[in-house]
Formats: C-alpha cells, sequence, structure tokens
C-alpha cells in the first residue's frame, strides 16, 4: 500500500475529526430542537441518541461500501455536502415543519419524539458518518 504524504495523511484524518466533532455538536443542538415539544426527559435523550447511533452504523457500512466500489474523492465531498447542506436548513426550518405535523398527528410521545428525532438527526448523521467511512479508508 502506497504510503501517503504527511500533510494529506494529517488533512484527511482533521477532516474526519472535525465532520464527527461538527455531527456530535449538532446531536447536542438537536436536543434544542425537540425539548420545546417534548421536554428535556430520558425519553427524549433516548430517541435523538438511538436515532444518531443508528444512522451513524448505516453510514458507515454504506460509506464503506461505497468507496469500496467507487473510490474517489468525489463521493466524500458530495456526503460532507449533503450533510452540510442538511443542517444549514435545520434552524430555518425546524419548528415550521415540525409543529403542524405534531399538533394534527395523535401520537404517543414516545412514537412522536422518535419521529422528530429522525426527521431532524438521520440524514446528517447517516451521510457523515458516510464521508467518515470513506476518509479513512
Amino acid at each position: 500500500m502506497k504510503r501517503l504524504p504527511p500533510v494529506l495523511f494529517f488533512s484527511i484524518y482533521a477532516c474526519s475529526f472535525l465532520v464527527g466533532a461538527v455531527l456530535m455538536g449538532f446531536e447536542m443542538l438537536g436536543s434544542r430542537y425537540l425539548f420545546p415539544y417534548f421536554g428535556g426527559g430520558i425519553g427524549t435523550w433516548a430517541s435523538l441518541i438511538s436515532t444518531v447511533l443508528c444512522a451513524l452504523a448505516i453510514g458507515y457500512f454504506a460509506g464503506s461500501a461505497i468507496v469500496a466500489r467507487h473510490p474517489s474523492h468525489r463521493a466524500i465531498a458530495v456526503a460532507i455536502l449533503i450533510a452540510a447542506a442538511y443542517l444549514a436548513c435545520v434552524p430555518a426550518t425546524a419548528d415550521p415543519s415540525r409543529h403542524p405535523v405534531l399538533s394534527e398527528l395523535a401520537l404517543p410521545p414516545a412514537v412522536a419524539s422518535s419521529i422528530a428525532a429522525e426527521v431532524v438527526a438521520k440524514l446528517p448523521a447517516f451521510a457523515a458518518a458516510g464521508s467518515t467511512a470513506q476518509l479513512t479508508r
């Protein structure tokens, strides 16, 4: 296997670290989006954490499958851009899109908080994990 130049080696791992740090920060921020509707109890946190962990597992699997078939920098960039675009849209659309849906559906709180956590956190966690799997190959 060919050794990478030290600058490229460092930049790949720095990018992976930053993507992971942003994702973890967004998980903490995601709890603030769920708090007005579901409170800050254990059920809300369990929904958010389980959603993020599930998305990470699927993202790592999908990312490694993509890089095994199509090893390119473009796939990494697309995964990071998808996660970044979604994260940029969440603050503007979180309350306007969630309030009508949650007020009209008569779901138990555990189910509703799980659905809301998936809407907030699933796609960015999936895309970020996919990019990390590709970056560290």
